[in-house]
């Protein structure tokens, strides 16, 4: 913006009209910016001026104000989790087709509560695993908003129930353990306990398989501490998972304590031969 005339000068943005698929899609939304906050404009120098200058701007309609921000944000987060700003049109694409989904008024139409969300269940359904911790670390998001938004998804996400679990599972096991002996055996025994297990989360799935495969193979190569940690769980969640998903559930009656001690008598009585 001119600071002598008040005209707005703008500089056009070209983009590729590439087609959409899984990976990109390219959005025409041309970014704006505003001109600070109501106290830096009575800071500025020509404070008169800056005043006109504003009203310019709040000319831009709110909807476009809050799709820049939505825009803004989301390339900021994906640069500091170190993904490929390309996929930030993939963020916006979502957060503008599930924005009607969400009532006015409601924490989730704040793009600074919406886009994280949208970005970890963005790439749990493309299969990508993201540092969560990181994620939190560097949004205004909790653990807590993550199941607050989950639990609504069913209204504006039909898709995410019909992702590839297992794939994004097995994703995560690798994250855990590398690709080698302790994940072909994960992935074995994620495959033969599937159908009784897999109401679970996705982090517990991953930490129970690799939980009994370290215990069946004797590695001291990770710890039950370790995998909790690296999969964001408690260790009482996993602790608990193998009698609530697997004793309970094939109707064994035991008291024996600890998960070590579990996996072994299920090792003797033959659940995992072959593995």
């Amino acid at each position: 913006m001119c600071r002598t005339c008040g005209t707005v000068q703008q500089l056009l943005k070209f983009e590729s009209n590439t087609p959409f698929n899984e990976i990109q899609f390219r959005t025409p939304i041309i970014k704006k910016t505003t001109i600070g906050n109501e106290g830096e404009r009575k800071m500025a120098s020509d404070g008169g001026k800056m005043q006109v200058l504003s009203k310019l701007d709040a000319i831009i309609p709110y909807s476009e104000k809050v799709l820049n921000r939505a825009s803004s944000l989301a390339d900021t987060i994906l640069e500091k989790l170190g993904r490929s700003k390309k996929d930030s049109s993939i963020i916006l694409r979502k957060f503008i087709e599930i924005l009607p989904y969400i009532p006015s008024g409601t924490t989730f139409r704040n793009p600074e509560k919406c886009i994280p969300c949208i970005i970890y269940f963005q790439y749990k359904e493309m299969n990508i695993v993201i540092d969560l911790n990181m994620l939190l670390e560097i949004s205004a998001i909790s653990k807590s908003d993550l199941k607050e938004f989950r639990k609504r998804m069913w209204l504006f996400w039909p898709g995410y129930e019909t992702r590839d679990r297992k794939k994004y599972i097995l994703t995560k096991i690798g994250s855990v353990t590398g690709y080698g002996k302790l994940y072909k055996q994960s992935k074995n025994i994620l495959d033969k306990f599937w159908e009784i297990i897999k109401d679970s989360k996705d982090e517990i799935l991953a930490g129970l398989v690799i939980g009994i495969s370290i215990t069946l193979s004797k590695s001291k190569q990770l710890t039950l501490r370790s995998i909790s940690n690296s999969l964001n769980i408690s260790q009482s969640s996993l602790q608990n998972s193998i009698q609530r998903k697997l004793f309970d559930r094939l109707g064994i009656e035991n008291k024996l304590k600890g998960f070590k001690k579990r996996v072994e008598f299920l090792e003797e009585r033959g659940f995992f031969r072959d593995e």
